[in-house]
């Protein structure tokens, strides 16, 4: 459970408190590293499902440092459950968020700053579908020891 502060998407729980389960005498700094990771890309897969229940959702398009992980990029693409894009100058995209939001503040049209070029797709790892699906299911049990 990635909620470090709580969390607000999909489900609004300011109180809800990270966690790692299934620790044990063989878990590792790569193990743990790893449990961040699908965390929040179960997190955001979450919060990817909320948005579809209002109609189709386009292609995720993504940006911000981990966008430099391939690793990270196929287990969000998996944890979703379908290919995502990563945009020109995704490394630095909290600066192009902030400036997306100015812009839209200044009146430029949305259509204009809500679409990003995207320079390659990255698609689900297949042989990871099954153990991921299982994952999220152990994530979506876990929610209620979250608020403890």
């Amino acid at each position: 459970m990635p909620c470090l502060d709580g969390t607000r998407s999909p489900v609004p729980a300011p109180d809800a408190r990270a966690m790692v389960l299934g620790l044990g005498r063989d878990t590792g700094p790569l193990d743990l590293m790893q449990a961040m990771v699908e965390g929040i890309c179960l997190s955001l897969a979450e919060a990817h499902d909320a948005l579809a229940r209002g109609g189709p959702v386009a292609t995720p398009t993504v940006i911000g440092g981990g966008t430099r992980s391939a690793l990270w990029l196929t287990i969000l693409a998996t944890a979703l459950g379908r290919k995502i894009a990563v945009a020109d100058g995704a490394a630095g995209g909290s600066a192009l968020g902030a400036v997306r939001l100015a812009m839209l503040g200044d009146g430029i049209d949305p259509a204009d700053v809500l679409t990003a070029p995207a320079t390659r797709p990255v698609a689900p790892d297949p042989a990871r579908a099954a153990a991921m699906a299982a994952l999220r299911d152990r994530y979506r049990r876990a929610w209620p020891l979250a608020d403890l």
